[in-house]
């Protein structure tokens, strides 16, 4: 059963002149430590751009789907944008404040042109569902 859909879109020029004027800060506040990691591994200043705008995009998605926003229930370093072991995106909650966030399934699509970047996710039911 689908719990929510959530959808988003971005400016990756927008992503990077946040980026550029926010430096650390900006990371601080959009990824968790592990996002800041990978972050870390891109060497270009482009490559970096697309990927921080599919985080965004997929954060953002995220809290549409669940219908709550950010601010009170999770922020948006609380939410990580990772790859399975076969590389497909997925969702991890490092906020353990609310448990019942990880209690539903996650489906994660990201995708990007050279001006923009979009996220689609959509939540299923419960994983403890038989």
């Amino acid at each position: 059963m689908i719990k929510g859909i959530g959808f988003d879109l971005v400016d990756l020029k927008r992503i990077g002149e946040s980026y550029r004027r926010g430096g650390d800060s900006f990371l601080r506040h959009l990824l968790s430590d592990e996002e800041k990691q990978l972050f870390s591994t891109f060497k270009t200043e482009r490559r970096q751009v697309e990927w921080l705008s599919g985080r965004f995009a997929a954060k953002e998605a995220y809290s549409k789907a669940r219908g709550t926003g950010f601010g009170g229930e999770i922020q948006l370093n609380e939410i990580a944008v990772l790859s399975d072991h076969i590389g497909k995106p997925c969702i991890q909650i490092v906020n353990k404040k609310n448990s019942q966030l990880d209690q539903v399934q996650c489906h994660v699509s990201i995708t990007h042109t050279e001006q923009s970047a979009a996220a689609v996710v959509v939540l299923g039911g419960e994983l403890n569902a038989s």
